[in-house]
């Protein structure tokens, strides 16, 4: 299996995860930004019982970019 193909499948994973998790427990807000001249897309899941100062969880992933 490529690694590509490895990396797709934890992405699927990890939002099929926050789906089922936002039906019970929370919200998601979907949104997109222009950055170097590429559209960057980004998911954010809110908790039910989130309090400001709670710590922040970030996943970046390179999925689809190319070495150069």
């Amino acid at each position: 299996m490529s690694t590509k193909s490895i990396s797709k499948i934890c992405q699927t994973s990890s939002l099929v995860g926050i789906l089922l998790a936002s039906v019970a427990i929370g919200q998601i807000e979907y949104g997109s930004f222009e950055f170097d001249g590429y559209e960057r897309e980004y998911i954010v899941f809110l908790p039910e019982n989130y309090e400001p100062g709670s710590p922040l969880v970030l996943n970046l992933h390179g999925d689809g970019m190319g070495s150069q």
